[in-house]
């Protein structure tokens, strides 16, 4: 049994990078304005030099390099220059799909009725027909190329703020679920320390009313004071713990009917004994 081939991956770093991918269609429109341009006029080559040499504006200023693209095609069959200027303004998201329309319109316009004009006479035979088509072509390609191009970039930008919403959303559930635990544990741990304290204080407060011993007295005492302090810090803390935790909005939960919801007035009904 044969093992399947691997799928292919991602491209390299270096083959991607923004340097290069400004500067590979430059070169080969340089050497496409080249090979088209041998034994031509110094003009000729003037103009298809430029429609090259602006190439490098083209993610600034798509339209403007598109225009200054035009000159050279018009005088020479330059492809290249003009092709990746067209994909240039279909691509950049600032640019309407009028303004795609025009430009690519703009071009076939250009290649079709080419210097000199009296070599492609307005006769409607198949060859004007075809290079017609050619015409278009040329042109509708690089700008479909560069629509689709630009759309699947809003599509990956609108699924990466999808993507980091949800992970905002689900960040904001998990600290919503913490807090509501904490401020369970909290409500908790008050209720059964401060049951147990009132307690605590209650019994000691009884000792100091009923024993007769002055060491046993202050012993309750004492007792009793630290239960106090104890409480009241044990307070605190569950307001700490609330406020870094629940919602401002969230209202408290009433004490419920059974439940020790009076240790403080216990503690303070024995302190009074």
């Amino acid at each position: 049994m044969t093992t399947p081939a691997p799928l292919p991956g991602p491209l390299p770093a270096r083959l991607t990078a923004p340097w290069l991918m400004l500067l590979l269609p430059v070169l080969m429109a340089a050497l496409d304005a080249a090979l088209v341009s041998k034994g031509a006029a110094w003009w000729e080559v003037a103009l298809s030099g430029l429609a090259t040499a602006v190439l490098l504006l083209r993610r600034r200023l798509p339209v403007l390099v598109l225009l200054l693209t035009l000159p050279g095609t018009f005088v020479n069959y330059i492809w290249i220059a003009p092709m990746t200027a067209v994909y240039s303004v279909a691509a950049d998201p600032r640019s309407r799909l009028r303004t795609t329309a025009a430009c690519a319109t703009a071009f076939a316009l250009t290649e079709f009725f080419h210097w000199p004009l009296s070599d492609h006479p307005l006769a409607l035979d198949r060859d004007n027909a075809l290079y017609a088509i050619q015409c278009v072509m040329l042109a509708a390609g690089p700008a479909a190329l560069g629509l689709l191009a630009r759309t699947r970039r809003e599509l990956a930008d609108r699924l990466d703020d999808l993507t980091r919403g949800q992970e905002r959303e689900s960040r904001l559930l998990a600290e919503r679920v913490l807090a509501t635990e904490r401020a369970r544990l909290a409500r908790e741990m008050h209720d059964v320390v401060s049951h147990q304290v009132s307690l605590i204080s209650i019994q000691a407060g009884g000792l100091q009313v009923s024993t007769g011993d002055p060491v046993a007295k202050e012993t309750a005492g004492t007792i009793r004071e630290l239960a106090v302090r104890t409480l009241e810090e044990l307070r605190q803390m569950v307001g700490v713990l609330r406020a870094a935790g629940v919602r401002q909005d969230t209202p408290s939960p009433p004490a419920a009917a059974g439940r020790p919801a009076g240790p403080d007035r216990r503690l303070r009904a024995a302190g009074h004994q």
